[in-house]
């Protein structure tokens, strides 16, 4: 709940309920100092307008860039169907961030000076926020392999930006779900591919997690999720979690009114 406590999005019950909690336990209020501080960084916003001829170099360097960054996509789109959606492994380097971050900074500004401009097509403007979408969805994954539990989550409740994310920040999520160290940070993700349950691969990993999910808060949570989708193939992972004498008598009841109302 740190994210929304900082966003300022719970109830004013479970705001309270969350700073008493944070005021005594040292561990959470150190996570939420460092979430305090990306979030921050986050949302700053460059004020200074630079100088226009830097659209025609960017333009250029994107262009340059593109043959490099399909092949890229295209190869861990290809490693991740080939792990049958384990995911592909995002090893993103340092300088690769900072080249991320950069192309952010300038490919934003742009698309302000592009829509402020009389002469500025909708294909062009078009065009730059979709490079940009691109360079933020790297930036997502780079993020989702960073040591910080904090960062981890922050990564994937902000893929709420993103109304078709590109396959290869599905496969992260996906494999953020069924593979990290961290509880919380594998909710984050189930609730971030939640969105996207229009999504083939994202319905059939939904259903697959069930199998992999062993916290009694995750199955509860992928339970409702699939229930609300009316997802039927569910009804046997649901069946499987039921006879298993390992779970939780909570969930078991969960899984039963799940399977009813899926029948």
């Amino acid at each position: 709940m740190l994210v929304d406590f900082i966003d300022k999005t719970l109830d004013k019950e479970t705001t309270e309920i969350v700073r008493k909690h944070v005021e005594t336990c040292t561990s959470c209020a150190g996570e939420l100092e460092q979430l305090a501080e990306v979030i921050g960084v986050l949302n700053k916003k460059q004020e200074k307008d630079p100088d226009t001829s830097l659209r025609q170099k960017f333009m250029e360097m994107v262009e340059d860039s593109k043959p490099t960054l399909e092949m890229e996509h295209e190869s861990r789109v290809d490693s991740a169907l080939k792990l049958n959606l384990k995911g592909p492994s995002l090893i993103l380097s340092p300088v690769f961030q900072i080249a991320a971050g950069f192309a952010l900074l300038i490919s934003g500004v742009l698309i302000g000076l592009l829509v402020n401009s009389r002469n500025a097509s909708d294909a062009e403007v078009y065009a730059l926020r979709n490079e940009l979408s691109q360079v933020k969805q790297m930036m997502i994954m780079a993020k989702l392999e960073q040591p910080s539990a904090s960062q981890r989550i922050y990564a994937a409740k902000y893929t709420q930006e993103f109304a078709e994310p590109e396959s290869a920040l599905i496969y992260a999520l996906i494999e953020t779900m069924n593979t990290d160290e961290s509880v919380n940070v594998r909710m984050a993700a189930i609730h971030a591919l939640a969105r996207y349950t229009g999504d083939t691969t994202v319905r059939e990993a939904l259903v697959g997690s069930l199998d992999v999910q062993t916290d009694p808060l995750l199955q509860i949570t992928l339970i409702n999720i699939l229930v609300e989708m009316q997802e039927r193939s569910a009804v046997e992972k649901m069946k499987k979690l039921i006879r298993d004498e390992n779970t939780f008598q909570t969930v078991k009841e969960l899984a039963e009114k799940g399977v009813a109302r899926l029948v």
